[in-house]
């Protein structure tokens, strides 16, 4: 696989045509970074006295308001009152990477997500490379079905599934006829404000609806971001992100409704998407000559066979949510809790009550018994909402079944 790695970005703080100096971006993503790392240390130092309902956002507030002072620069928890009151908008990028809110992200198991070493890059060449490895590693008589539906499954044995986080990414891929954004720049950020509203000249002036000014209004006061295909293809594709509520609104809206959305939404930002066309230097395209005339849309949400995106760990879920898939279906039962909790015999995963007897859910050291294997990035304790989780999930599933059959 070829891939590239992305570093340069853009912010912009509020709306209009003047980006935030790059000394101040750079500045405001390091000091997010550090208290995000902060975070996840009091996590795994104070996971048993953190109670299951605490958020990360409830930690982030407290921080800010009680961790940092803002008066005297000499000491060591100085934070500048400008740089205090953005962070908590730029927080939302960690929590969007895994389509989960703020205020739904679990501040007990901040840490569990074991995330690889390595720059953050693009994959060039297209992740349906892995599974075209992959499947033609298999012997012919291992079979793939696609397109198979299944009707029913009936299985009730935990409520992990109903616990765990299942959020939604939305995308678009917007084609323009030429570049008017920063050439060599991988991204651009437009930071939230509760009091940032859709100004109504602009709504006007692209002909949005109700559900579409909605739609709008949620993204901007979200965390906003595109990457741009410039920098790697020279190809003058933006590629628009959503999650959460915004996600779930913008899958509402038809392929030529997002379009004008998100036109709205930069517009706000680049004054060229609104000039008269005829009026730009020496040939330039300007106004609705920009516009993109193609545009790509995904719909996780509605896809019935999806209905999301990936994982995370909300509040009231834990890891061990995440744990208990690693027990196939036919090779389950439940044991008497006794002695150490530690013992071998008395490991497991999850405690249940039934009258006055504690029971924990057990792996029998059967691999006969297994029927129902479950791989997928929801069912890696490390490493979820990754593709990597999911392939090496696959790999372990496949080595149980291949312990119970000789192929």
């Amino acid at each position: 696989m070829e891939y590239v790695h992305t570093d340069s970005d853009i912010m912009f703080e509020r709306p209009g045509p003047v980006p935030m100096p790059g000394e101040d971006s750079n500045r405001l993503w390091q000091v997010t970074w550090d208290i995000l790392d902060k975070a996840q240390e009091f996590s795994a130092e104070h996971r048993d006295e953190i109670p299951e309902s605490k958020s990360f956002k409830e930690w982030l507030t407290d921080y800010l308001e009680n961790q940092v002072q803002s008066t005297d620069p000499e000491r060591e928890n100085y934070l500048e009152e400008g740089v205090r009151k953005l962070v908590p908008g730029l927080a939302m990028y960690w929590a969007d990477e895994n389509a989960i809110p703020l205020e739904r992200v679990s501040l007990k198991w901040m840490d569990a997500e074991d995330i690889f070493p390595g720059d953050h890059s693009l994959v060039i060449n297209g992740f349906d490379r892995v599974v075209k490895v992959v499947s033609a590693g298999l012997k012919s008589n291992i079979r793939v079905l696609l397109e198979h539906v299944v009707d029913k499954i009936e299985y009730d044995e935990t409520e992990a599934i109903s616990r765990l986080g299942f959020g939604t990414m939305y995308k678009i891929l917007l084609f323009f006829p030429t570049c008017f954004w920063p050439l060599h720049k991988h991204f651009i950020n437009f930071l939230p404000s509760p009091l940032t509203i859709p100004s109504a000249q602009l709504v006007q002036h692209f002909g949005l609806n109700e559900r579409q000014v909605e739609a709008l209004t949620v993204y901007m006061q979200d965390l906003a971001n595109y990457s741009s295909l410039m920098p790697q293809y020279n190809i003058p594709i933006l590629v628009g992100y959503a999650t959460n509520r915004a996600a779930e609104l913008m899958e509402r809206l038809s392929d030529e409704e997002a379009r004008m959305v998100y036109l709205c939404q930069m517009a706000h930002y680049f004054p060229i998407l609104l000039q008269e066309e005829g009026t730009g230097k020496e040939g330039e395209l300007v106004g609705k000559a920009l516009w993109p005339t193609v545009s790509f849309m995904s719909r996780w949400n509605q896809d019935p066979f999806a209905r999301g995106s990936y994982t995370s760990i909300p509040i009231g879920a834990s890891q061990m949510d995440l744990e208990v898939f690693g027990i196939p279906v036919g090779a389950r039962s439940y044991g008497t809790l006794c002695g150490n909790s530690d013992d071998e015999d008395n490991s497991g995963l999850e405690e249940k009550v039934e009258g006055e007897e504690k029971l924990r859910l057990k792996s029998v050291d059967d691999a006969e018994n297994g029927r129902i294997f479950f791989a997928g990035e929801h069912t890696s304790p490390g490493r979820f909402a990754s593709v990597h989780g999911a392939l090496m999930t696959g790999q372990r599933e496949a080595a149980k079944i291949l312990g119970q059959h000789s192929f």
